[in-house]
């Protein structure tokens, strides 16, 4: 009865309109296209079909704050067919208990929408996957997900990973905890690398090509990349501080649309970056890829999984491939060949493996001087970290401030308590001499107390008129009545130079 009425279609065109979106309805696009990912469709109800074929199909992870009962619904430029699935959504095995609900078509959409309602508990991964009820159909859906409530909103992409209810309070660290952090220049030394090691590397992050900001050659806006998604024309993508901005030959166009993806291009429910080098005869632009961080600071590749990199699209490597990376230091390495796709295992390359010993704030991916390019190059993940900046010592913290603040007082507060005690005397007595006595003292003599009496008074006489002239004696009308003021009283009286 369907195939019948699809050649009804042939002769009445009938376009159904999409559903309004209204609160606590979230909304996203997507195409099925013969590079999309396959899989053997299953009936609505989740049972097997029959006649096993070959369909595209594309996902789009999602989740719930609120448990309720919510709506999914699909508008098509073809006959399509929608599911929802339980995490995990596993594609080889559709048949295995995490379906939830399926619909073909909405009664009187002319076949080109579909919808259905499904119970669904809050913070649980959840996916909805869009396909064909022919084989081999490709075409472009619109897809809202609405709440049962205009607070209950879905949230599009993958449930995010539990974090502590409360952090440590600082009484609860570890009483051998470091007082300060290390500066780079006392930061202990990789042995194989011969750069700081872990302890005090900024961060390491791996970009995995999932939640990223993807542009496209076509100038299309920018999209995020979500799990199971497929992006074809990326120019970039940055995930995490880290670029990957494709680098295109002078005065070639990049328009073809499976020049550069990112997504899950291999269908194995891994999302990946695969991409064709400019080859004579093709349409495709690449030369190569330059990796970056946007802020500039400098980094290392720590490791990454090479998917492809082969003459052979879809088949095995050569072994006379010719891809390099070499970072802004003029350190290069070649990259190893690998045959193509996830199916026949991932080749990890690690920074000792590359040998790059700096960081570097650029690397580039690219083909040896006067090579034949191979047909694509592919990376399933890359770990990167980042390194400390060099300080130096000889200037301050850029935090502090230039100049005193302007609100700064002229002068201390008047109500400022005194720091003598209460009785102390408001002036100096009246027989306190007018000059302090000078820090200068002479030394005494390190003769030995053997000699002369006479001897020993001629040493301090004369090192009393080689001493500087200053004023150590007050007036006799002023001299205080005690032992000191007797001795400095007979010192001026006799005359020894010392005024």
């Amino acid at each position: 009865m369907k195939l019948f009425a699809h050649v009804i279609l042939i002769l009445i065109t009938f376009v159904a309109s999409p559903l309004p979106v209204k609160a606590g309805t979230v909304s996203y696009n997507g195409e099925l296209t013969v590079d999309s990912p396959t899989w053997t469709r299953p009936n609505a109800d989740g049972s097997a079909q029959s006649s096993a074929g070959s369909y595209y199909y594309s996902t789009q992870p999602f989740y719930v704050d609120t448990d309720g009962e919510y709506n999914v619904f699909s508008q098509q430029d073809y006959d399509g067919y929608l599911f929802v699935y339980q995490a995990p959504f596993d594609p080889s095995d559709p048949l295995n208990g995490s379906h939830l609900a399926g619909d073909d078509d909405v009664p009187g959409s002319g076949f080109r929408q579909s919808e259905v309602n499904v119970g669904l508990l809050a913070e649980t991964q959840y996916y909805a996957v869009m396909t064909s009820f022919l084989a081999s159909a490709t075409g472009t859906f619109s897809n809202t997900i609405t709440g049962p409530t205009d607070e209950a909103t879905p949230i599009l992409g993958t449930l995010p990973s539990a974090f502590p209810s409360e952090m440590p309070s600082v009484s609860s660290m570890p009483s051998n905890a470091p007082s300060e952090v290390p500066s780079v220049s006392s930061a202990p030394s990789d042995s194989q690398t011969g750069m700081p090691s872990a302890a005090v590397r900024l961060s390491t992050v791996t970009v995995d090509f999932e939640g990223g900001n993807t542009s496209f050659f076509t100038g299309d806006p920018p999209t995020t990349a979500v799990l199971g998604g497929y992006y074809s024309g990326v120019s970039s993508y940055e995930e995490s501080g880290y670029r990957f901005r494709f680098i295109t030959a002078n005065g070639c166009t990049s328009s073809a649309p499976f020049e550069a993806i990112v997504g899950d291009y291999y269908g194995q429910g891994s999302n990946v970056v695969h991409f064709h080098w400019q080859q004579s005869g093709s349409s495709y632009c690449i030369v190569g890829v330059e990796v970056s961080r946007a802020d500039g600071l400098p980094f290392i590749i720590d490791e990454t999984a090479i998917t492809s990199n082969t003459e052979n699209g879809g088949g095995a490597s050569t072994g006379t491939e010719e891809v390099y990376i070499t970072d802004e230091n003029g350190d290069s390495f070649r990259i190893p060949p690998n045959d193509w796709g996830l199916n026949d295992g991932l080749l990890t390359i690690t920074s000792a493996t590359l040998g790059f010993t700096l960081p570097t704030t650029k690397y580039i991916i690219g083909l040896a001087p006067g090579s034949d390019p191979p047909f694509c190059f592919g990376m399933d993940s890359v770990t990167f970290t980042v390194m400390p900046p060099t300080a130096s010592p000889s200037t301050l913290p850029s935090g502090l401030p230039s100049e005193m603040p302007s609100d700064m007082p002229s002068s201390l507060p008047s109500d400022l308590p005194s720091l003598l005690p209460s009785d102390a005397p408001s002036s100096l007595p009246s027989d306190f001499p007018s000059e302090t006595p000078s820090t200068y003292s002479f030394k005494k003599s390190t003769k030995s107390k053997t000699k002369s009496k006479a001897k020993s008074k001629s040493n301090k006489r004369v090192k009393k008129t080689n001493a500087p002239s200053i004023s150590i004696a007050p007036s006799s009308s002023s001299a205080p009545t005690g032992k000191g003021g007797k001795k400095a009283e007979r010192r001026a009286q006799q005359g020894d130079g010392i005024r």
